[in-house]
């Protein structure tokens, strides 16, 4: 072999490897969901990673998408409250109470997950609920589906454990809400 080739294949090597880092880094290798679900990675101090099938349901009275996920004891949900319609581009996200007096567009979320308490006997598992407190919801995509990302800080409902979602969600029906909806 000669050494133009060598070094040309191992320039090739190294630029795949290169791109590999980084896209793991930036959280985006094997991290895409599939149509019609939510990717969720948990960190703090009882990680996980999950996968939930996922809607969007806009309601034209209120102004509100309500970005739903459920499956078994485990569910997460994001409000965007809009002006008009579901817009992209950046939803700064409140706490529940203080969503409702920030500029529009924002964003408040929860999430609540049976999990596994690694450090305890009395009681191996729990079903325990967060809310946000900040954080981030990024739309990339608008029209009959919803596509785009999260960045959130969330406290537990009970005592002071907090956490951090990243996700990023992907195909997502959008479902209008029956006149009425709040």
């Amino acid at each position: 072999m000669s050494r133009r080739v060598a070094t040309f294949g191992l320039l090739v090597v190294a630029i795949a490897a290169g791109v590999f880092v980084t896209l793991r880094l930036n959280g985006r290798a094997g991290a895409e969901p599939t149509p019609g679900t939510i990717l969720l990675k948990i960190e703090g101090r009882f990680p996980a990673t999950m996968t939930l099938p996922a809607v969007a349901n806009w309601c034209p009275k209120s102004r509100v998408a309500e970005i739903e996920a459920v499956a078994v004891d485990t569910g997460f949900a994001i409000a965007l409250r809009e002006n008009d319609a579901v817009t992209k581009g950046p939803h700064p996200v409140f706490a529940p109470d203080q969503a409702q007096q920030a500029p529009k567009p924002n964003a408040s979320a929860a999430v609540r997950w049976f999990r596994l308490m690694a450090d305890t006997v009395a009681a191996p598992v729990a079903v325990v609920a967060y809310r946000s407190t900040g954080g981030r919801v990024d739309i990339s995509e608008v029209g009959a589906t919803l596509s785009g990302s999260v960045v959130l800080t969330l406290r537990a409902m009970t005592g002071g454990d907090s956490i951090v979602v990243r996700g990023r969600f992907a195909g997502l029906k959008v479902v209008a809400m029956a006149a009425g909806c709040t």
